[in-house]
């Protein structure tokens, strides 16, 4: 039975026989597991769920989703006042002597950037924009800005992942060794990671409208 899909090279649109295991495309030549490939007649936009957190607005040019910060966790509070001891230990060190402020400063920039990254995730946005060709993350703050540009023809795939902490000492003393989900977006050789605080609900809505629109753009 033949299908329409996407190269996920290219990007051009194929028709793809569904019981062959490999498929080609015939603009570009490349070969593909055939049940990997998206299929955008299974793709459908579908509501928000209800209480979201996320704002969503589409425009003829862009579309766009912003998750708002999510705020101070407790594990967040743990893991400042922890800082804060071993800080206030290293200034302790680095004071005695010329020697223990050399020795210190490797130290205080690693403490400095747990601070910083720790702040980071609670206080952050997240703006998810999908243009023409490409998608646009980007992570802000006031105390940092990261921006990632994704040509569409770049990304492998956009998931809910199921991840598993362990051996990590924060992680053994607060027990968080159950499954955690994150979205994901996987693209060239790198990866990242959006909207990890939304509920499992939420994530797999985002993940759908994300996957819905780009290949409704690419179309």
């Amino acid at each position: 039975m033949l299908k329409k899909s996407l190269c996920p090279r290219c990007r051009y649109k194929i028709e793809i026989e569904s019981s062959k295991e490999l498929s080609r495309c015939r603009f570009c030549g490349l070969i593909f597991i055939t049940s990997t490939i998206l299929d955008f007649e299974n793709l459908k936009s579908s509501s928000q769920p209800k209480d979201g957190e996320v704002i969503y607005i589409k425009d003829k040019d862009f579309i766009y989703f912003l998750i708002p910060k999510r705020g101070f966790h407790w594990v967040d509070s743990y893991t400042l006042i922890l800082m804060s001891f071993m800080t206030i230990f290293v200034l302790s060190i680095s004071i005695s002597s010329l020697q223990g402020f050399l020795i210190s400063i490797p130290f205080l920039l690693m403490l400095s950037i747990v601070w910083r990254d720790t702040i980071f995730e609670a206080i952050k946005e997240e703006k998810i924009i999908l243009k023409s060709n490409r998608l646009i993350l980007k992570e802000e703050s006031f105390i940092l800005k990261k921006s990632y540009t994704i040509p569409y023809d770049k990304i492998r795939d956009i998931i809910v992942a199921r991840i598993i902490f362990k051996g990590i000492l924060l992680q053994y003393k607060l027990k968080m060794d159950t499954p955690q989900h994150h979205p994901l977006i996987f693209w060239g050789i790198e990866d990242n990671r959006f909207g990890s605080y939304l509920s499992l609900e939420e994530m797999e809505w985002l993940v759908r409208e994300i996957k819905f629109n780009i290949f409704k753009k690419a179309l």
